[in-house]
């Protein structure tokens, strides 16, 4: 994870002995800063078929987006998702799903995706057509 000021900072595994409230807590797979927009994502990543697992899991973020992005971010929006690779779906019916890689390596957005993983997606799908 890295400040504002672009310093490197570990952010620590929590494990069974960790728990809050019961839980342990999760860390995003990804965090993406878009200063432009004053914006965070947190970003768990799955198969299709994990789904659920990955939306129960952005549900424990809070640990994280308290104890490291809000003391260094406290002037951004934050925002949690899941990406998904697999499965054979042509639409996205969740609202906390940002996009999904199908199997057959078709990207699917939804109303709910950030600009900034639409602007991204459309940079690939450009360069692959080059």
């Amino acid at each position: 994870f890295y400040t504002k000021d672009n310093s490197p900072l570990y952010l620590h595994k929590y494990t069974e002995n960790k728990k809050i409230n019961g839980k342990i807590p999760k860390i995003p797979d990804l965090i993406i800063a878009i200063d432009d927009k004053k914006e965070i994502l947190n970003l768990e990543g799955k198969t299709y078929d994990k789904m659920e697992d990955g939306l129960r899991d952005i549900k424990l973020f809070d640990v994280v987006e308290k104890e490291y992005i809000k003391p260094n971010y406290s002037d951004y929006k934050i925002f949690r998702g899941v990406v998904l690779f697999g499965g054979k779906k042509n639409k996205i019916t969740n609202k906390d799903v940002i996009f999904l890689l199908d199997s057959e390596g078709e990207l699917i957005t939804s109303e709910e995706t950030p600009d900034v993983i639409k602007r991204a997606i459309k940079l690939i799908i450009d360069l692959n057509k080059k």
